[in-house]
């Protein structure tokens, strides 16, 4: 299971990127393994389980250690 969290300091927020900024701020994402598989599970409750106004997690299903890796270093990050 791999961990990625989405950080953003207060003073990188424009009037532009406010609102991504404000969307994107306390949201980690975890990517797991297949939809069968227990990770996926863990994840889903681990999100149930702690999921605030200032906590959102997103669980991810992966497409395999090679894919994760390749999206964590080059998907979007807002």
């Amino acid at each position: 299971m791999t961990i990625q969290a989405a950080t953003t300091d207060d003073q990188d927020i424009t009037p532009l990127t406010q609102p991504s900024a404000r969307s994107n701020k306390g949201v980690v994402s975890i990517i797991t393994g297949s939809v069968n598989g227990t990770y996926i599970r863990i994840a889903s409750e681990l999100a149930t389980v702690l999921d605030t106004d200032g906590l959102r997690i997103l669980a991810i299903i992966g497409k395999g250690s090679v894919q994760n890796i390749s999206d964590l270093l080059y998907l979007k990050r807002h």
